[in-house]
């Protein structure tokens, strides 16, 4: 049961994800496609969605464990480069295009924002599917 609940929180919270950044990026960009799946940064992040709802189902199956604790620092680690490493190689990336002939790709990086709402997605499915699995009771 435990492993099928794992399956559901991450599934779920991937597809919630994924059609929030098809949706927000095409309204963005006045554009629909669904290649907007594979594209990097934006809103959410689903990196941060994708962690932080395994993060927080260890939390509600096993407590305060040793394996929560490693999987939120693997969390904390994902998120901050998401914000910070990713943001700041699309700025440089924006920079050097302004100095080259035949611009490159850009990387877009992620926005505190995008973070956060990834975040509310992961933390969410869990909790949903933690009451629904009996996991978790008011």
């Amino acid at each position: 049961m435990i492993q099928n609940y794992f399956i559901y929180i991450i599934l779920t919270a991937w597809i919630i994800a994924v059609i929030v950044k098809i949706f927000s990026t095409s309204l963005t960009l006045k554009k629909f496609s669904l290649k907007y799946i594979f594209k990097n940064g934006g809103m959410p992040s689903i990196h941060t969605t994708t962690i932080s709802v395994v993060t927080i189902g260890i939390l509600i199956v096993q407590g305060l464990s040793e394996l929560f604790f490693l999987a939120l620092a693997i969390s904390i680690i994902i998120s901050v480069d998401a914000i910070g490493m990713k943001r700041n190689i699309e700025l440089q990336g924006k920079e050097l295009n302004k100095l080259l002939k035949k611009p490159i790709n850009i990387i877009q990086g992620h926005t505190i924002f995008d973070v956060l709402i990834g975040l509310v997605i992961g933390v969410g499915s869990a909790l949903v599917y933690g009451f629904i699995m009996g996991f978790l009771s008011f």
